[in-house]
């Protein structure tokens, strides 16, 4: 989620400025390469003991996609312990409002208390916006993180920057474009988002990051980390956007690339260059992406490519963009488990569709859930849903452990099928037609006619 989006799906082949979920391209055997890397997560920490190799300061466990909000360090509580309205979120100040293109602002958010803000570099979190004059409702919106988790002292953030790009007809996107002001109030949820590459001191990769506009937005917070956290890491970052104005934190990047010249390479490209404009020109298609990455020597079979380092591939942008990162990659060989994607499904302003019960009803709920014995436990809970209240919000209220990230129908953590009944769901959201069409709904913004059925598997 970086600048006005919402994440969609996660995939070690990840999502963007309104909501994101990462995992593998292959969701295949998921659950078992989540157990799997756990183990050798503990050994390698256990070996690194003996070694007398110290550990990062920043180095969070990548939780499984249900797992997301139920593992946050206390500094930064889940907000599944908020009972009993649960989707309590976090109130944030604003103290700095920073304009980076004449479409774009980014806000710095700090807890009021001072509390450190834990979240991993490339997660995103859910912005309550009170933006309706009448009093209403704030409305919802997701946002990529764009600045380090930790501080200059290498100490978790007290603070967290996310950038939110205009969009025609916004409704948040305008108001926090044009009204913002340091000291607003704001309300937070999360962090969420798997789209993460998880620094470790002891760590020599190369991280290759693709970008297109808004899309920089998680990809900048995962350049600052891990340039922070890996001193064996290197990076090369291609940014791509429609003109020269459109360049999101061009001073931080240049900063960045200044201080780290032998880590870092920034590749831009513009499809409206000015006369004068050295770098890259074109779309960041299949064509010129693959241009770029044979030249940088990114690419397997490229010339100079080093095969006995590790490839990570993390892509963010609009979706013609991200497929065709995704044909050359794979075209290329690139394994699956190195290629990560954050989607964005564009969930602005979505509009609420009416025929919701106005008195309570039942729902029951089998709620299968994967323990780290590798034994799924199944359970079944007799649940009233209250007028108003969505199925996420009923069932985490009666104390099951539904699985939820971005809890605006964005990134499909949540996702669970229907048996009996049926529901009605804000549009547009992330269910693809195919997951519609078996049956699958999303408890987060799902609000039943009658009763209802629903399994869900975490």
């Amino acid at each position: 989620m970086s600048t006005s989006q919402t994440p969609a799906v996660l995939s070690p082949v990840a999502s963007s400025s309104s909501l994101s979920l990462a995992m593998p391209l292959s969701q295949a055997g998921e659950r078992l390469l989540d157990r799997w890397a756990g183990l050798q997560r503990d050994l390698r920490m256990v070996l690194d003991g003996f070694r007398g190799v110290q550990q990062p300061t920043f180095s969070p466990r990548q939780p499984r996609r249900a797992d997301q909000q139920r593992s946050a360090p206390t500094s930064a509580p889940s907000i599944a312990q908020a009972a009993p309205g649960v989707l309590k979120p976090r109130p944030m100040v604003v103290r700095q409002v920073i304009r980076e293109t004449e479409s774009a602002v980014t806000l710095v958010l700090a807890d009021p208390s001072g509390a450190p803000i834990a979240f991993a570099a490339g997660q995103f979190f859910t912005l309550l916006v009170p933006c309706d004059p009448a009093g209403g409702p704030p409305l919802r919106r997701a946002y990529s993180a764009c600045t380090s988790p930790l501080d200059a002292e290498g100490r978790p953030a007290t603070t967290v920057a996310i950038t939110c790009k205009r969009v025609a007809g916004g409704i948040v996107s305008n108001f926090l474009n044009d009204r913002s002001a340091v000291g607003d109030v704001l309300s937070l949820l999360g962090p969420s988002g798997h789209f993460t590459p998880l620094p470790r001191a002891d760590q020599h990769r190369h991280l290759v990051l693709i970008g297109g506009g808004s899309g920089i937005t998680p990809l900048l917070s995962i350049v600052r980390a891990t340039l922070q956290s890996e001193p064996a890491s290197r990076i090369t970052l291609i940014y791509g956007n429609r003109s020269a104005a459109d360049i999101l934190f061009r001073g931080a990047l240049d900063e960045l690339a200044s201080q780290h010249r032998d880590r870092l390479c920034i590749r831009l490209l513009l499809d409206e260059p000015p006369a004068d404009w050295t770098g890259g020109q074109g779309l960041l298609d299949e064509k010129n992406l693959q241009a770029e990455l044979r030249t940088l020597s990114l690419m397997p079979g490229s010339t100079a490519f080093q095969s006995d380092l590790r490839h990570e591939y993390f892509v963010c942008g609009p979706a013609p963009m991200m497929a065709a990162a995704r044909h050359v990659l794979q075209d290329a060989g690139v394994p699956a488990t190195q290629i990560w994607e954050e989607r964005f499904a564009s969930l602005h302003d979505p509009v609420t569709v009416g025929g919701a019960a106005t008195q309570p009803v039942p729902m029951q709920l089998r709620l299968g859930r994967l323990g780290a014995d590798g034994q799924v436990t199944k359970s079944e809970h007799a649940i009233v849903v209250k007028p108003g209240e969505t199925l996420l919000e009923a069932g985490l209220a009666a104390g099951a452990q539904l699985p939820f990230s971005c809890a605006m129908g964005g990134c499909g953590a949540c996702k669970g099928r229907l048996r009996e009944g049926d529901v009605v769901m804000s549009e547009p959201n992330c269910l693809s037609s195919s997951e519609r069409a078996s049956g699958y709904v999303l408890p987060c913004i799902a609000k039943p006619t009658g009763p209802v059925q629903l399994d869900v598997e975490s």
